[in-house]
């Protein structure tokens, strides 16, 4: 342990005390907080003196207590130590710090420091500026592996590092180039054809060729457990016609193909990519850098579009901030804090936070008296009042437009009761799953507390990202919280929840219910018309309310804040910014 981080340990004991004020204690006692020898503590306590830390006056005679006055308040210690610390890039050792010896005062303002030396930076090397956004998201990346990832945030990442054929405009509606220039339908929808981009780089220095989009969608076709292989399972072939002309041929109709191969899942990898490699993409970053909790991103100099306007993204995760809602970073500079407006960004996701009762494991929640007893306990009007947070609206649907517009149900307690007196629930636990992440584990315990008043027993379970695959969960979980922040392109990602055997809804669906699903999705692929296909979308969402399995809780807003020298910010469906078109303003222009 650092000598720095004895003092903030030996202040965090004391900081509610003011500075210069006498504070009586023994050695003893200053070895225990300081988990140290009493020699050990002595020579540190001397060093404290001789850096004007503090002043110890040793006690005279015995059972005479020492005097320990501090001229330094917690937060001026805290911020040398931060300082010091993100300088040498060991940002995390601050955060396992805090988070193993640290009161919570001292946690929180260990945080607000760490947070205000992050942020954008600029320095002058020479001639020139060099400007870089260093990050703190309370999130652990698992995976920069297209095909593999599953959250949002990595989501992200992988747009920043990798490039899909095509991309949908949400503002427009439609689909633009992007490694594919043109694309046209044959056969009446069953063959689709691209045209590549020349010239266009990975980071390793290869050049794009049809052999690397082959490569990769038929490495998608043999990845069955990933969330888009249901989507794609229809290709029968991938035809490399040259080597910038590429064909799909599919086993039917789809005329919305096009806009599925522009899921992130869909990056175009190299044709030598292997799991255990570096990514390797044709993104506007490359990964300079990457362990489990940092990422550095670094602008690629030859990337076919416009070069990302900041040179460096340096990202750490925060293991211990999971409870932190949908929030990325404060983009914060103190350096010019006087100077600048702070900024903050409120924004409703696209999604919802809901329930799902699982309908293949034999248990109680297959008594539909007592799914009728859990949904009208869980009140999602009563849930948004008492714990509030990033919690901003009632949900009816994955989609706040149509939310809006629904009638607010009514929930009571007293149905509750009555439904579960109805049910033939006798007194066993239920198996609550939720995801730890972001307000995860708070909704879960308020669904417990709210089972507790009418004696139905829950018990709940966090489910890491990486630790248990969803499979499990369908022999092991009555009821899964999950929440579903849809992508840019809704109908997608609609598509992908009702579709797909690996999504947040389908693999605890029973046969029945999926196979009015898959009726449904024949229509939604044979039509050209949006309208009708989010009719078809959003008859399968109102047949899985009826039917019991899907219980909707609230929408969610994120929040970011920064600072009006940050230029460029651009906010995507996630409430997340583009990389690429930020740039931070100078304090001297």
């Amino acid at each position: 342990m650092k000598k720095i981080e004895y003092l903030l340990l030996l202040r965090n004991e004391f900081f509610l005390k003011d500075n210069n004020e006498e504070i009586k204690v023994t050695s003893k006692e200053l070895s225990s907080i300081l988990s140290t020898s009493d020699r050990n503590t002595i020579y540190l306590i001397k060093h404290f003196v001789s850096m004007h830390y503090l002043e110890w006056i040793p006690g005279k005679g015995r059972g005479n207590r020492s005097s320990l006055t501090f001229f330094l308040a917690f937060t001026d210690i805290a911020s040398l130590y931060v300082k010091e610390m993100v300088t040498e890039n060991k940002v995390i050792d601050v955060i396992n710090f805090a988070n193993s010896y640290l009161s919570e005062n001292g946690l929180h303002e260990i945080y607000r420091l760490l947070h205000q030396s992050l942020g954008p930076q600029i320095e002058r090397n020479d001639s020139e500026l060099t400007t870089r956004i260093k990050l703190l998201i309370p999130q652990e990346i698992s995976t920069l592996d297209p095909i593999n990832v599953q959250l949002y945030s990595e989501a992200h990442l992988i747009s920043q590092i990798y490039n899909t054929l095509v991309i949908f405009d949400e503002k427009q509606e439609k689909l633009l180039p992007s490694l594919a220039y043109d694309w046209q339908p044959k056969e009446g929808g069953r063959k689709w054809t691209f045209l590549l981009r020349k010239s266009v780089q990975f980071h390793s220095g290869d050049f794009l060729t049809s052999k690397d989009i082959a490569f990769t969608f038929n490495k998608l076709l043999n990845a069955p457990c990933s969330t888009i292989h249901s989507l794609i399972k229809d290709i029968k072939e991938v035809e490399i016609v040259t080597d910038h002309i590429i064909s799909f041929h599919l086993t039917e109709v789809n005329h919305f193909f096009p806009r599925v191969i522009s899921s992130f899942q869909c990056s175009i990898l190299h044709h030598l990519y292997d799991d255990k490699d570096n990514p390797n993409g044709t993104g506007p970053f490359f990964v300079k850098k990457h362990d489990q909790l940092f990422i550095q991103l670094e602008a690629f100099q030859h990337y076919f579009q416009e070069r990302a306007l900041i040179d460096q993204v340096d990202i750490w995760m925060d293991k211990f901030s999971q409870q932190i809602p949908n929030n990325i970073s404060q983009l914060q500079t103190s350096a010019i804090e006087s100077k600048i407006e702070d900024i903050t960004h409120h924004q409703q996701l696209l999604g919802s936070r809901f329930l799902i009762f699982n309908s293949v494991k034999k248990g109680p929640v297959l008594d539909k008296n007592l799914r009728l007893s859990l949904i009208n306990l869980v009140n999602p009007t009563t849930m948004i009042q008492e714990l509030g947070g990033n919690r901003i609206s009632i949900a009816n649907s994955f989609l706040p437009r149509i939310s809006e517009n629904s009638k607010t149900k009514n929930f009571s307690i007293e149905r509750a009761k009555n439904f579960l007196k109805e049910s033939h629930y006798s007194g066993e636990t239920l198996q609550l799953f939720y995801f730890h992440l972001n307000e995860g584990h708070e909704t879960a315990s308020w669904i417990k507390k709210q089972a507790n008043y009418i004696g139905l027993s829950i018990n709940i379970n966090p489910i890491s990202p990486k630790a248990i695959p969803k499979l499990q969960l369908n022999s092991h979980a009555d009821i899964i919280l999950f929440s579903s922040i849809l992508s840019k392109d809704t109908e997608l990602s609609l598509l992908m929840l009702f579709e797909s055997e690996f999504s947040f809804i389908r693999p605890f669906l029973p046969k029945e219910i999926k196979k009015y699903i898959d009726n449904q999705l024949v229509f939604f692929k044979l039509s050209e018309d949006t309208n009708e296909r989010y009719r078809a979308l959003l008859k399968i969402e109102g047949y899985l309310k009826e039917n019991l399995v899907l219980h909707f809780l609230y929408h969610s807003t994120n929040t970011l804040n920064y600072q009006s020298h940050v230029k460029g910010m651009e906010f995507n469906s996630y409430g997340l910014i583009d990389f690429k078109k930020i740039w931070i303003q100078p304090d001297f222009l």
